[in-house]
């Protein structure tokens, strides 16, 4: 494996919100490893990346909702030869109808 640079890092972002926007489960779950810890930007702790990708796609998946984003430009700091941190603002906003209408 090569080393990573900040525009592949930059594109990974892009295609992370890429897939959630347009709803894509199977391309979301495989940025994913399956023993991952996720921590959402308004969670006050970490849960299981199972445990949130049954939850988004329930959520926010389904055919009943709508979901976007906007990003702010995206700081790579690199920390190793496959390891960078990513940070940028979002506005994210979902519409959704709930199971009762």
């Amino acid at each position: 494996m090569g080393k990573t640079s900040p525009d592949q890092v930059r594109a990974l972002v892009q295609k992370f919100w890429d897939f959630f926007i347009q709803k894509s489960k199977s391309q979301f779950d495989e940025l994913y490893s399956p023993s991952a810890t996720v921590f959402a930007a308004d969670a006050r702790r970490g849960e299981p990346a199972r445990l949130m990708l049954v939850r988004r796609a329930r959520e926010l998946f389904g055919p009943a909702s709508a979901v976007g984003a906007e990003l702010g430009s995206i700081d790579v700091q690199l920390l190793g030869d496959d390891l960078a941190v990513a940070s940028y603002a979002f506005h994210f906003n979902v519409t959704r109808s709930l199971p009762n209408g």
